[in-house]
C-alpha cells in the first residue's frame, strides 16, 4: 500500500483522502501480541481508494501463489507426486501434450459434461410430466430446450 503519512491526513497515491491516521488506526491494535481479524483488515482496506484496494487485492492474490501448502504433509504428498510424474515421464511411461491440445481436450470434456447435465435435466423434466407433476411434455421440452439452448429437430 502506498500512503503519504507525512501529514495528519492519510492520502492514497491517487489523492483519495482516507481520514486521519489517529482516527483510522486507533481501533486497530495490531502487533505481535494481537493479530487483526479478517473483519478489521477489511474495514481498514475499505478506507483505501479504489486504485489502492485493487493493488492490495493483487498483493493478496500474489501472496497465495507462492506455492505454500496448508500443511507440511500436503506439501510432502505433492512433492512425491511431482517426483513420481517426472520419473514416469523420464522412463517414457507417459506422454505429454502441447498446451493447445490439452486446452482443446479440456474444452471438449467440459462441453460433454455440460451436455450431459442438459440431457439429465430434460430427462428429469419428462419424468415429471409422465408422473403428472408438471405441464405437458412438449411444453416442458420446449421450455428446457430454450433454457439450455438446445436446438430441437423440426417436426
Amino acid at each position: 500500500m502506498r500512503f503519504d503519512l507525512g501529514s495528519e491526513t492519510i492520502r492514497s497515491t491517487d489523492g483519495f483522502e482516507c481520514g486521519t491516521l489517529e482516527a483510522n488506526l486507533s481501533q486497530y491494535k495490531w502487533g505481535v501480541d494481537h493479530m487483526p481479524t479478517r473483519e478489521t483488515v477489511l474495514q481498514a482496506a475499505l478506507l483505501l481508494s479504489p486504485d489502492d484496494r485493487a493493488l492490495l487485492v493483487e498483493d493478496l492474490v500474489e501472496s497465495l501463489d507462492r506455492g505454500e501448502f496448508a500443511t507440511p504433509e500436503i506439501a510432502a504428498a505433492w512433492s512425491a507426486e511431482i517426483d513420481r510424474r517426472i520419473a514416469a515421464y523420464d522412463r517414457g511411461e507417459i506422454k505429454t501434450l502441447a498446451a493447445e491440445q490439452s486446452l482443446d481436450h479440456l474444452r471438449r470434456s467440459l462441453a460433454e459434461y455440460r451436455a450431459g447435465l442438459t440431457l439429465d435435466a430434460i430427462r428429469e423434466g419428462l419424468a415429471d410430466v409422465k408422473a403428472g407433476r408438471t405441464k405437458p411434455a412438449r411444453e416442458t421440452l420446449l421450455d428446457l430446450a430454450g433454457r439450455y439452448k438446445i436446438i430441437l429437430p423440426t417436426e
